[in-house]
């Protein structure tokens, strides 16, 4: 027995929407990055840097919907990719860079020890920069044949 739509049950034949996304994939490599509907996206196109959130991905079409318009995904250029590692070390940057600033303000009242209170003081701030300098985003350059972006939809 065969229940429809009018019955309030489906039918056998209609399809539900299952799982929208994006996906990063690196040729020669089984890894891949996914970037589901919801998530904050930053990419390069037509010459200016974009963060948007993603809300819908019609694969048929090759399109990405952001929140303010629409992009095709053979107009993006670059891809930007943050981790958790550049979360924890910026954090980490601003508070060895605001406790060197401090030490350092503190070694101009304590002429004793000046430099000692200055040699301390710098290389906590150095230390802070150096971790700023090594945690950029990764960028990716997707016209140059290593990367690419696919669209999926998975539908039940």
């Amino acid at each position: 027995m065969i229940y429809t739509q009018d019955h309030g049950i489906f039918s056998l034949d209609t399809q539900v929407e299952g799982e929208k996304y994006i996906q990063l994939e690196k040729y020669g490599s089984a890894k891949v990055k996914k970037y589901r509907v919801g998530t904050e996206l930053t990419f390069f196109v037509n010459d200016e840097w974009r963060t948007e959130y993603i809300e819908d991905v019609i694969s048929k079409d090759g399109i990405i919907v952001f929140t303010n318009g629409y992009v095709n995904v053979a107009e993006i250029e670059k891809l930007s990719i943050h981790s958790w590692k550049q979360n924890f070390f910026s954090v980490q940057k601003k508070a060895l860079i605001s406790f060197g600033g401090a030490w350092a303000f503190y070694s101009l009242f304590d002429p004793d020890n000046y430099k000692v209170n200055a040699l301390f003081s710098g290389s906590v701030i150095t230390t802070g920069f150096l971790l700023g300098r090594l945690t950029k985003p990764k960028i990716i350059r997707l016209k140059k044949r290593r990367h690419r972006l696919r669209l999926m939809e998975i539908r039940i």
